[in-house]
């Protein structure tokens, strides 16, 4: 199946702490789809999302990213995904934007995300200026 565009509004991401992530490097083939159903999007346009990092520190809250824009490129069963984000970092408090691709396959979710680092022309602080 071929998905042109999709709209998403309000979606959350909460990733568990690394000690409970599953290692998803070796599917289980009780939890996937048959080998002949595919599905393919070309684009997925989210706004409003939030994505929350669990943490194994007790008393530690865990960080939580205001994501206001989140482009996904390429969405298709192991095939790596390009995106786009405008996000808040919560600490130090500042806007970036972001773009990369996400690889299939990995053990804890986040390791192998490349992402252009933000540079002073892309992260803008939320202190006020003073004029």
């Amino acid at each position: 199946m071929h998905i042109g565009h999709v709209e998403v509004e309000g979606l959350r991401i909460n990733l568990p702490p690394k000690s409970q992530r599953k290692d998803v490097s070796r599917p289980n083939n009780d939890h996937h789809l048959p080998s002949d159903v595919s599905i393919f999007v070309d684009e997925m346009e989210c706004t409003d999302t939030v994505l929350t990092l669990g943490t194994d520190k007790p008393g530690k809250l865990p960080p939580r990213f205001v994501i206001q824009s989140l482009s996904l490129r390429s969405i298709g069963a192991g095939k790596p995904m390009d995106f786009t984000a405008e996000l808040t970092n919560p600490k130090p408090v500042g806007q970036i934007e972001s773009r990369g691709s996400l690889a299939p396959g990995i053990p804890t979710g986040l390791e192998r995300l490349r992402s252009e680092a933000p540079t002073p022309s892309t992260m803008l602080t939320s202190e006020p200026s003073r004029a």
